[in-house]
């Protein structure tokens, strides 16, 4: 059974320092709801590419169009960020 966290609607600064706490105090496979995103910022990205690092197996579960869209503005892969299937 994996962990599951689910992302604020702001994945800012203060959103982040929380995050990579939560994800430091869980144990993989690692699940990250991001259905409610609308803004992901800098320090946001960083914890998830770290997250991603760290647990191999991260998958990021129904993420909302504008989270994509933050990706792709970021230019980052979904590869990068996650190891399940993009989303269509």
């Amino acid at each position: 059974m994996s962990a599951v966290i689910t992302l604020e609607p702001r994945v800012d600064l203060q959103a982040a320092v929380a995050l990579k706490a939560d994800i430091s105090s869980m144990k993989a496979p690692l699940s990250l709801k991001a259905d409610k995103v609308k803004m992901l910022g800098t320090p946001g990205l960083q914890v998830l590419l770290a997250a991603r690092r760290h647990f191999s197996d991260v998958r990021v579960e129904d993420p909302s169009p504008d989270f994509l869209d933050c990706l792709k503005d970021f230019g980052v892969a979904w590869d990068d960020i996650a190891a399940n299937e993009a989303p269509e």
